[in-house]
């Protein structure tokens, strides 16, 4: 059972790669139809970039299979990375919102989740805003954005 919901979480990680490639593919002019992957990754995890490219269809596979992954391998983590009480389209929309400030665009997908997983647990407007500071800093400093430089 367990190889079952692993091998399944493995197809739609590679279903939303593909499609993220396809998107990456150079246009008919051979100008690049979407960022590099040093623009799409930070340290090496998919971004809000890639979050706004993806369809809603991808982005719910992401957190199923994400939510999937934490249950089998770190059950004590989900909360702090998907918030009881919200469905899964509920869900989306938060991290939608989210990443509808350019500011948060560099910030990993996982680490957004646990912005809007404080959030939903009311984490107080302070400790919401120190953890996104942080995040924010680390990925304007994360090894993509210096090969860029």
């Amino acid at each position: 059972m367990k190889a079952l919901q692993i091998r399944n979480m493995q197809l739609r990680n590679q279903a939303l790669q593909q499609q993220i490639q396809s998107r990456q593919q150079p246009s008919s002019a051979g100008v690049a139809s979407r960022p590099a992957s040093r623009d799409t990754h930070t340290y090496g995890a998919l971004n809000g970039r890639v979050w706004k490219a993806a369809s809603q269809d991808a982005n719910l596979a992401y957190l199923a299979g994400l939510k999937e992954a934490l249950a089998l391998e770190a059950p004590e983590k989900l909360p702090a990375y998907c918030p009881p009480g919200l469905t899964a389209l509920e869900f989306q929309t938060a991290v939608d919102q989210f990443y509808a400030q350019p500011e948060n665009l560099l910030v990993p997908i996982v680490q957004s989740l646990r912005i809007v997983s404080m959030k939903v647990a009311g984490a107080s407007a302070s400790d919401i805003d120190a953890e996104l500071s942080a995040m924010r800093a680390a990925a304007a400093n994360a090894p993509e954005r210096k090969a860029a430089q």
